[in-house]
């Protein structure tokens, strides 16, 4: 599967890297991690979603309601999703809406991380904490 879902933050950030081609059902197997990592968080949790690799995702309203759970996590305060391509931004957009889940789009993580630093105060100093690189599946 070509998602890698681990801690940026230990029970605070979650980091999704997406790459390749990416099917509906990686998007569910995907939301299951996510909902596995954000159990485990510590509210107000994050998800960081890195789509800078990422080549195709399922783009047609059917696919994206498919993957929409339609309730947010409890524990989740904001996704902020990173890819330079304008349309996978407007589907990470669709995908929030449907989820009811505050988000951001950004082009470059930099940006990300600098607003996820303004966000939250409690977080360490982020530009200092190396993304994970691993391709390890957890």
């Amino acid at each position: 599967m070509p998602v890698l879902v681990t801690w940026y933050i230990e029970h605070r950030v979650v980091y999704a890297r997406y790459y390749g081609e990416i099917t509906v059902e990686e998007m569910k197997e995907n939301n299951a991690q996510l909902e596995t990592h954000l159990d485990a968080a510590e509210a107000p949790a994050y998800i960081l979603a890195d789509a800078r690799d990422a080549e195709k995702f399922p783009f047609s309203m059917s696919a994206l309601w498919d993957v929409a759970t339609g309730k947010p996590h409890p524990k989740l305060y904001w996704s902020l999703n990173v890819t330079p391509q304008r349309m996978q931004r407007f589907i990470a957009t669709l995908l929030s809406q449907f989820n009811r889940v505050n988000s951001k789009q950004f082009a470059t993580m930099e940006e990300a991380l600098e607003f996820l630093q303004r966000l939250d105060k409690s977080l360490p100093d982020l530009s200092q904490i190396p993304l994970p690189t691993d391709v390890q599946h957890i």
